[in-house]
């Protein structure tokens, strides 16, 4: 029997913004609503490091 798929997002941010915080809640409420336990949201943001936002 297979495994289900699991699935990786990286959301990139600025600070604490209220778009960013806006963004957050949207991807968790989206994964757990269709992916729940089958997901990973990495969370970077670009003020705190900014060189891996534009790599």
């Amino acid at each position: 029997m297979s495994r289900p798929a699991q699935y990786k997002f990286r959301l990139y941010v600025a600070g604490d913004a209220l778009n960013s915080a806006q963004a957050r809640a949207n991807l968790a409420a989206l994964c757990q609503t269709h992916l729940a336990g089958r997901y990973q949201i990495e969370i970077v943001d670009v003020f705190k490091e900014p060189r891996r936002a534009l790599a």
